[in-house]
Formats: C-alpha cells, sequence, structure tokens
C-alpha cells in the first residue's frame, strides 16, 4: 500500500509537470503568433502607405504632363 501510494505521488507530480511544460509551450507558441501576426499587420499597413505615396507622386506627375502649366506637353505644342 505504501509503495502504491508513492508511485501514485509520482505519477502525480510527473503529470503536474507535464502539464506545466505544455503550458508553457502554449504561451510561447501564443505570444510567437502574436508577434507574427502584428508584423505582418504593420508590414502590410505600411505598404499601404508607400503604395499610395507612390500613387500621388505619379498622379501629380501626370498632371504636369497632361496639364497646360510649364513642362506639359500641351504647352510644348503651342
Amino acid at each position: 500500500a505504501d509503495q502504491l501510494a508513492s508511485d501514485e505521488s509520482v505519477v502525480g507530480a510527473l503529470t503536474s509537470t507535464v502539464a506545466a511544460n505544455l503550458q508553457t509551450a502554449k504561451d510561447y507558441a501564443d505570444t510567437k503568433v502574436g508577434q507574427e501576426q502584428s508584423a505582418r499587420q504593420t508590414a502590410v499597413s505600411n505598404e499601404a502607405t508607400l503604395r499610395q505615396s507612390g500613387d500621388n507622386a505619379l498622379s501629380g506627375r501626370l498632371d504636369v504632363v497632361e496639364g497646360s502649366g510649364v513642362g506639359s506637353i500641351a504647352k510644348a505644342l503651342v
């Protein structure tokens, strides 16, 4: 009976250790997934901002080329 109680105690301790280690691993994985998700969201947001800036710059250049001011095709044809 004493040996059985001792064995059950060891099994209980090992089970607790395994459960704690699994929780630690889950917490670590959750943290890393959250960090990756945040990094990707930031990258997408930065890309969208850069793309919009590029679109605006191109639009401004096209306005000059297509318009009637200095440097425009219309002005050069006059």
